[in-house]
């Protein structure tokens, strides 16, 4: 699962991978330097949780639930990755909100 993280004196964001015997890590963005700390400490854990409710999604398939049928396991499971496609435009909601303060 990815996480993310903010290399300060470089104003990037990173993302990193735990490999069992170590982690790995590459830049993914130029922040802008107008952003404050908060503001990437705040996007970067931002992408963690999502990385991690999309990881979730994947390691707990609808298939795997014993059923499918609505208000039960696998119907949520399906609920949530339907909704994976309103993710880019609420990050991309948010992101210009931020940019535009």
């Amino acid at each position: 699962m990815t996480r993310y993280a903010i290399h300060d004196s470089r104003t990037e964001l990173l993302a990193s991978w735990g490999l069992g015997y170590g982690d790995t890590a590459m830049t993914v963005a130029a922040l802008p330097t107008t952003a404050s700390s908060k503001d990437q400490l705040v996007l970067a854990e931002s992408l963690s949780r999502l990385s991690q409710a999309l990881w979730r999604c994947y390691t707990h398939p609808a298939s795997a639930a014993a059923s499918t049928k609505v208000n039960t396991e696998g119907w949520q499971r399906q609920q949530t990755r339907a909704s994976f496609s309103t993710v880019l435009d609420a990050v991309r909601a948010r992101t210009c909100r931020s940019t535009t303060r």
